[in-house]
């Protein structure tokens, strides 16, 4: 067999291994590096939590854009991730009849692996329940050609794959205990021109940051549907 073909071959599976693992990352649970091993986050079919807030209890929502593993694409924009956090507080209060408030802070927190650091702010604002909600994603980059292939002049570009993933823990701040835990995913992807036409092409960065928007955006919508199911099985096991 011909060498060049042999490591055309070659190459085209270390580059498909690449983007398998790169993928991968984004299923890389990030909870445990905020909140650590707490009791109940590996039980999610047989969980019964001790209590769930109510409207007479205080709870507040956490959110975190985390870019802090290999190969993550960068985290949310401020702006972005203030729309998440208002469609997150909206959420709550339409799937389990809570008024949340979001607790904002002037520097990001870090995964300190222990729960008392989230509780201990959570007290802070007097809370009952604290929703911490980790958004994490990656991205896939591949050249393309842009415009039908009967045209005489085709485009350079690029195919942004952006898959997201969003992790929320509902702690009971007085114990530290998880109550309830989910996970959902989802993607979205785009194309960019490598040159920009015209002075009304979105900025390429603004829009990498609404691509990774929206794929958050669908994870999150799939982890609160989660959720809402892990809470209505809840309340008929303890009823």
């Amino acid at each position: 067999m011909d060498s060049k073909i042999v490591s055309s071959k070659f190459l085209w599976v270390f580059v498909g291994l690449l983007l398998m693992v790169g993928c991968q990352q984004s299923r890389v649970p990030r909870l445990p590096l905020y909140i650590g091993h707490v009791e109940g986050l590996h039980d999610v079919q047989g969980h019964r939590p001790q209590s769930l807030p109510s409207p007479i209890n205080k709870v507040g929502v956490i959110l975190i854009t985390d870019s802090s593993f290999p190969n993550a694409a960068p985290s949310l924009s401020p702006a972005m991730l203030e729309i998440l956090e208002n469609r997150l507080v909206k959420k709550m209060n339409e799937y389990f009849a809570l008024e949340v408030q979001a607790i904002r802070f002037d520097q990001p927190l870090q995964p300190t692996g222990d729960v008392t650091s989230m509780t201990h702010l959570a007290k802070s604002h007097n809370l009952d329940f604290m929703l911490l909600a980790i958004l994490s994603s990656t991205e896939i980059v591949s050249h393309i050609e842009i415009g039908e292939e009967t045209m005489m002049t085709r485009m350079s570009g690029v195919e942004i794959e952006n898959a997201g993933k969003a992790e929320l823990a509902l702690l009971h701040v007085d114990s530290g205990h998880l109550a309830l835990h989910a996970a959902g995913e989802g993607s979205d992807s785009m194309e960019q021109l490598e040159v920009p036409i015209g002075a009304d092409y979105p900025i390429k960065e603004d829009a990498k940051d609404i691509l990774r928007a929206n794929a958050a955006e669908k994870a999150l919508d799939q982890a609160l549907l989660s959720l809402q199911r892990q809470w209505g099985r809840s309340l008929v096991i303890g009823g």
